[in-house]
């Protein structure tokens, strides 16, 4: 840090130094500090993409969502191609809860980079948030052509399925998750609660237990076995 203020007080025009100033006190965690440092290096160089980039993703973590997408939309003015740029407004809309505009925007992050993977997952999500569930289902299976091993993308082509009444085909893409992470014990009580819905309550119960073999402090996977257990005593 010091070498970038001995930097900094040297040339105090330097705009690229205070953007390394405000990256390291980003990583940090000093939310005010950097937004301060990529503020200068904005005001020095209006047009600096990194330095755009940097204060409105600062501002998100300071839960300033309005400003943050204001200043995504002017980083976009300068470089209108930015996937990431498109991405990360589109993560602010969802913080803000216009799902719509989220969706519009993950859509183009997605057309941008065609080979981006979390674009296509988060578009997903939003769809699934908003009720479309089909397009939802072809969101998660487009990411997992790119990546078919993605657990996060099977995990949430899992729920939109069974949000289908897909249970069975639900149940299979949990099960890709534990291939992937077979130390999840969210996926097991994912699991299992599919099962419970598919009426298998043997195999939910064994999918409870497992998950808090995994973790004994899980909470869900402590409620739900409790709850599978009255059933199964009844």
């Amino acid at each position: 840090e010091q070498a970038f203020r001995d930097a900094i007080r040297l040339s105090p025009g330097d705009a690229p130094a205070h953007v390394n100033l405000a990256n390291l006190l980003y990583r940090r965690g000093d939310w005010d500090a950097a937004m301060t440092a990529y503020s200068e290096a904005v005001r020095i160089a209006p047009r600096d993409q990194g330095a755009r980039l940097g204060l409105a993703r600062t501002l998100v973590k300071k839960a300033r969502f309005d400003d943050a997408v204001a200043e995504f939309r002017r980083l976009l003015q300068i470089a209108p191609n930015s996937a990431v740029a498109h991405l990360d407004l589109a993560n602010a809309y969802i913080r803000r809860g216009d799902f719509p505009t989220a969706i519009v925007e993950f859509r183009e992050a997605a057309r941008l980079d065609p080979t981006d993977v979390v674009s296509r997952i988060n578009l997903g999500t939003a769809l699934s948030l908003e009720g479309q569930t089909d397009e939802a289902v072809a969101a998660f299976h487009d990411a997992l052509r790119l990546d078919p091993n993605h657990p996060d993308a099977h995990f949430n082509l899992a729920e939109a399925l069974i949000e289908q009444g897909k249970v069975g085909e639900g149940i299979e893409e949990y099960r890709q998750v534990l291939r992937v992470r077979p130390s999840d014990p969210g996926a097991y009580v994912a699991i299992g609660r599919a099962l419970l819905r598919a009426e298998r309550l043997d195999e939910a119960v064994a999918h409870f237990r497992q998950a808090l073999a995994l973790d004994p402090n899980h909470l869900e996977a402590k409620q739900a076995l409790d709850y599978a257990l009255s059933i199964q005593n009844k």
